[in-house]
Protein backbone atom coordinates (compact mmCIF):
# COMPACT_ATOMS: atom_id res chain seq x y z
CA UNK A 1 0.00 0.00 0.00
CA UNK A 2 1.43 3.81 -0.80
CA UNK A 3 1.84 5.90 1.74
CA UNK A 4 2.18 9.56 2.03
CA UNK A 5 6.05 9.25 3.11
CA UNK A 6 6.58 7.44 -0.11
CA UNK A 7 4.73 10.23 -2.20
CA UNK A 8 6.74 13.16 -0.52
CA UNK A 9 10.00 11.92 -1.13
CA UNK A 10 8.99 12.27 -4.93
CA UNK A 11 7.09 15.47 -4.57
CA UNK A 12 6.62 18.36 -2.39
CA UNK A 13 2.98 18.73 -1.67
CA UNK A 14 1.29 21.82 -0.67
CA UNK A 15 -2.45 20.97 0.60
CA UNK A 16 -3.91 17.03 1.75
CA UNK A 17 -3.01 13.81 0.02
CA UNK A 18 -5.79 11.09 -0.03
CA UNK A 19 -4.75 7.53 -1.64
CA UNK A 20 -7.29 5.41 -2.58
CA UNK A 21 -7.73 1.59 -2.02
CA UNK A 22 -5.85 1.53 -5.62
CA UNK A 23 -2.97 3.69 -4.68
CA UNK A 24 -4.65 6.44 -6.90
CA UNK A 25 -3.61 9.60 -5.61
CA UNK A 26 -5.69 13.32 -5.17
CA UNK A 27 -4.49 15.94 -3.83
CA UNK A 28 -6.24 19.03 -2.81
CA UNK A 29 -3.76 21.73 -3.54
CA UNK A 30 -0.32 21.34 -4.63
CA UNK A 31 2.15 18.66 -6.34
CA UNK A 32 5.32 19.48 -7.29
CA UNK A 33 7.66 16.75 -8.68
CA UNK A 34 11.08 17.28 -6.90
CA UNK A 35 13.29 14.43 -8.19
CA UNK A 36 14.58 13.51 -11.16
CA UNK A 37 12.83 10.75 -13.05
CA UNK A 38 11.96 9.16 -16.44
CA UNK A 39 8.66 8.61 -15.72
CA UNK A 40 5.96 10.14 -12.97
CA UNK A 41 6.05 7.25 -10.28
CA UNK A 42 2.75 6.73 -9.22
CA UNK A 43 -0.54 7.65 -10.61
CA UNK A 44 -2.69 11.04 -9.73
CA UNK A 45 -6.28 11.08 -10.37
CA UNK A 46 -6.91 15.35 -9.55
CA UNK A 47 -4.93 17.66 -8.39
CA UNK A 48 -7.28 20.62 -7.39
CA UNK A 49 -4.20 23.53 -7.74
CA UNK A 50 -1.50 23.05 -9.59
CA UNK A 51 0.85 20.34 -11.26
CA UNK A 52 4.09 20.61 -11.82
CA UNK A 53 6.55 18.28 -13.19
CA UNK A 54 8.72 20.45 -15.21
CA UNK A 55 12.67 19.93 -15.44
CA UNK A 56 13.13 16.38 -14.18
CA UNK A 57 13.89 14.55 -17.10
CA UNK A 58 10.59 12.87 -17.90
CA UNK A 59 9.92 10.63 -21.29
CA UNK A 60 6.45 10.27 -20.38
CA UNK A 61 3.13 12.60 -18.65
CA UNK A 62 2.03 8.52 -17.69
CA UNK A 63 0.47 9.02 -14.28
CA UNK A 64 -0.18 12.68 -14.31
CA UNK A 65 -3.04 13.78 -12.70
CA UNK A 66 -6.83 13.13 -15.68
CA UNK A 67 -7.93 16.82 -14.02
CA UNK A 68 -5.96 19.59 -12.50
CA UNK A 69 -7.41 22.81 -11.40
CA UNK A 70 -5.01 25.90 -12.28
CA UNK A 71 -2.11 24.81 -13.73
CA UNK A 72 -0.30 21.95 -15.32
CA UNK A 73 3.97 22.59 -15.94
CA UNK A 74 5.57 19.95 -17.29
CA UNK A 75 8.49 21.98 -19.77
CA UNK A 76 11.94 21.06 -20.05
CA UNK A 77 12.04 17.47 -20.10
CA UNK A 78 12.55 14.78 -23.04
CA UNK A 79 8.52 14.51 -23.99
CA UNK A 80 7.91 13.81 -27.42
CA UNK A 81 4.42 13.51 -27.09
CA UNK A 82 2.10 14.30 -24.45
CA UNK A 83 0.26 11.10 -23.85
CA UNK A 84 -0.56 10.16 -20.28
CA UNK A 85 -1.43 14.02 -19.51
CA UNK A 86 -4.19 15.55 -17.74
CA UNK A 87 -7.47 15.89 -19.84
CA UNK A 88 -8.38 18.73 -18.26
CA UNK A 89 -6.66 21.69 -16.90
CA UNK A 90 -8.69 24.80 -15.52
CA UNK A 91 -6.09 27.34 -16.44
CA UNK A 92 -2.41 27.38 -18.47
CA UNK A 93 -0.15 24.37 -19.47
CA UNK A 94 3.40 24.63 -20.53
CA UNK A 95 5.18 22.42 -22.51
CA UNK A 96 7.56 24.25 -23.84
CA UNK A 97 11.06 23.03 -23.75
CA UNK A 98 10.65 19.76 -24.94
CA UNK A 99 11.87 17.54 -28.31
CA UNK A 100 7.99 17.28 -29.25
CA UNK A 101 6.87 15.44 -32.50
CA UNK A 102 3.26 15.52 -32.03
CA UNK A 103 0.52 17.09 -29.49
CA UNK A 104 -1.17 13.46 -28.88
CA UNK A 105 -2.47 13.61 -25.48
CA UNK A 106 -2.95 17.04 -25.14
CA UNK A 107 -5.81 18.02 -22.91
CA UNK A 108 -9.39 18.48 -24.38
CA UNK A 109 -9.51 21.15 -22.41
CA UNK A 110 -7.20 24.40 -21.06
CA UNK A 111 -9.11 27.05 -19.30
CA UNK A 112 -6.09 29.45 -19.71
CA UNK A 113 -3.04 30.01 -22.26
CA UNK A 114 -1.66 26.38 -23.83
CA UNK A 115 2.27 27.19 -24.01
CA UNK A 116 4.51 24.98 -26.38
CA UNK A 117 7.54 25.86 -28.22
CA UNK A 118 7.81 25.83 -32.27
CA UNK A 119 9.53 23.25 -34.37
CA UNK A 120 9.46 23.03 -38.26
CA UNK A 121 7.93 19.94 -38.36
CA UNK A 122 5.34 19.77 -35.43
CA UNK A 123 1.54 19.97 -36.77
CA UNK A 124 -0.11 22.39 -34.73
CA UNK A 125 -3.43 22.88 -36.16
CA UNK A 126 -4.92 19.96 -33.20
CA UNK A 127 -4.25 23.23 -30.91
CA UNK A 128 -6.95 25.48 -32.91
CA UNK A 129 -9.35 23.87 -29.82
CA UNK A 130 -8.34 26.12 -27.64
CA UNK A 131 -8.71 29.76 -26.28
CA UNK A 132 -4.74 30.85 -26.81
CA UNK A 133 -1.91 29.63 -27.80
CA UNK A 134 1.72 30.91 -27.48
CA UNK A 135 4.40 29.04 -29.19
CA UNK A 136 7.61 30.51 -28.46
CA UNK A 137 11.19 30.50 -30.03
CA UNK A 138 14.02 30.04 -28.07
CA UNK A 139 17.48 31.15 -28.51
CA UNK A 140 20.57 31.52 -26.64
CA UNK A 141 19.29 34.39 -24.53
CA UNK A 142 15.90 35.80 -25.19
CA UNK A 143 12.61 33.54 -25.47
CA UNK A 144 10.16 35.53 -27.61
CA UNK A 145 6.68 34.37 -29.33
CA UNK A 146 7.17 33.01 -32.83
CA UNK A 147 5.35 34.57 -35.93
CA UNK A 148 3.26 31.45 -35.90
CA UNK A 149 1.54 32.31 -32.75
CA UNK A 150 -0.34 35.46 -34.41
CA UNK A 151 -1.51 33.08 -37.76
CA UNK A 152 -2.96 30.51 -34.67
CA UNK A 153 -4.64 32.78 -32.41
CA UNK A 154 -6.22 34.31 -35.48
CA UNK A 155 -8.32 30.86 -35.36
CA UNK A 156 -8.49 29.85 -31.85
CA UNK A 157 -11.67 29.17 -30.31
CA UNK A 158 -13.46 29.87 -34.06
CA UNK A 159 -16.19 27.22 -34.36
CA UNK A 160 -16.87 25.97 -36.35
CA UNK A 161 -14.29 24.30 -35.61
CA UNK A 162 -13.27 22.58 -39.20
CA UNK A 163 -13.68 25.32 -40.63
CA UNK A 164 -11.29 27.28 -38.70
CA UNK A 165 -8.69 24.54 -39.61
CA UNK A 166 -9.30 24.35 -43.40
CA UNK A 167 -8.83 28.46 -43.27
CA UNK A 168 -5.53 28.09 -40.91
CA UNK A 169 -4.26 25.36 -42.87
CA UNK A 170 -4.24 27.83 -46.16
CA UNK A 171 -2.52 30.30 -43.60
CA UNK A 172 -0.02 28.58 -42.45
CA UNK A 173 0.88 27.24 -45.49
CA UNK A 174 1.12 30.52 -47.42
CA UNK A 175 2.89 32.19 -44.78
CA UNK A 176 5.48 29.09 -45.22
CA UNK A 177 4.54 26.81 -42.47
CA UNK A 178 4.06 23.92 -44.83
CA UNK A 179 5.23 21.20 -41.77
CA UNK A 180 2.88 22.72 -39.31
CA UNK A 181 -0.28 22.90 -41.02
CA UNK A 182 -0.86 19.33 -40.26
CA UNK A 183 -3.14 18.10 -37.21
Amino acid sequence: MLTEKEIRTYFNIDGDIHINKNDVIYVNGDADMIKYNDRIPFQFDEVTTEFSCSDRGLTSLVGSPSKVGTGFFCYGNKLTDLVGGPVTVGDNYSCFNNPLVSFKGAPDSVGGVFYASYSDNLPMLSLLKYNKIHIRVANVNVVTLAPISVILNEYVGKRPLRQAIIQCQKALIDAGYKENARL
